[in-house]
């Protein structure tokens, strides 16, 4: 079955789960982060409101069963939390496709990733925001920037 960003919206974090790859095949850190959903759902943060994806792909199963567990402290955070919105960054007026979605959660805190970068220079991880980072974020955005949410 097909599916798209709206579908998250109203589920529940049941596990988050990560891969990091040291080195990828073009010389940078790659990192990738997998949430299990209430609805039995495994995906990874969207880049754009329109992406659509394989649900359960044997791929996405694949890198899920080869994937990490996060610290209990972000685990806590967001188990059993509802997905309320979907941040997405546009760059003059088109998905940036480059940035991976902000997923805000029913509890205030706001999730994304930087997901590949060059080695020693890029954090890629995951980044949990609260309220006021979030609003310094959007309000650190260039001229060019806007950020959408998919509840607009």
């Amino acid at each position: 079955m097909k599916v798209t960003p709206h579908v998250l919206i109203g589920q529940k974090v049941i596990e988050v789960r990560y891969r990091y790859i040291p080195e990828n095949e073009y010389g940078l850190q790659e990192f990738v982060s997998f949430f299990r959903l209430s609805n039995g759902s495994i995906i990874q943060i969207p880049c754009c409101p329109g992406e659509e994806w394989r649900n359960n792909n044997e791929f996405l199963l694949i890198n899920y069963a080869d994937s990490e567990s996060v610290g209990e402290e972000l685990s806590a955070m967001v188990f059993n939390r509802e997905i309320r919105n979907i941040h997405f960054l546009y760059y003059k007026n088109e998905p940036d496709e480059q940035e991976k979605a902000i997923i805000e959660l029913e509890n205030g805190l706001f999730i994304t990733e930087k997901n590949v970068g060059p080695v020693g220079i890029t954090n890629v991880d995951l980044q949990v925001m609260n309220e006021q980072q979030f609003f310094d974020f959007k309000q650190r955005l260039g001229v060019d920037f806007e950020l959408k949410s998919l509840n607009a």
